[in-house]
């Protein structure tokens, strides 16, 4: 019987552009260069939701230091915070999920002096229009 070793995607993917490319500084130049576009991608939707949720104001600037402390919020804080609140999520179908998205936009604009956001409805429904510009843009990237 033969035995398959199982592999992580990660290592999977790694395996793929390290066969594809020349050498592993083409790698590591991809992997750059795609967690800018991710980055840009970010500002340009937070530009837009800001622009097309009323109750929201930011500079640019702001928004740049925005996108890094949402990125920062979503790796340190979020997962910690949906493990906790997972009985609650299932309990009411994943409807939770967004008032704990809604309450990190509550806290960015707590963080980031020039993002201003009305009230917790308002960082609602920024927060759904954001990620739903976020999934359209990354479409394309």
């Amino acid at each position: 019987m033969k035995r398959h070793r199982i592999i992580p995607a990660p290592f999977i993917y790694l395996s793929i552009l390290l066969k594809n490319s020349k050498n592993f500084s083409d790698v590591i130049e991809y992997s750059h260069m795609k967690t800018f576009l991710h980055f840009l991608v970010s500002i340009i939707a937070i530009l837009i939701a800001v622009y097309l949720v009323p109750g929201t104001s930011v500079t640019i600037l702001g928004a740049v230091v925005l996108a890094v402390v949402l990125g920062v919020i979503n790796i340190f804080i979020k997962p910690v915070i949906k493990l906790i609140a997972l009985p609650l999520t299932i309990l009411t179908l994943g409807i939770f999920s967004l008032v704990i998205n809604a309450g990190f936009i509550l806290l960015a604009a707590w963080l980031v002096p020039s993002f201003y956001v009305a009230g917790f409805w308002t960082a609602f429904w920024f927060s759904i229009v954001l990620s739903l510009i976020n999934a359209l843009f990354n479409l394309f990237v």
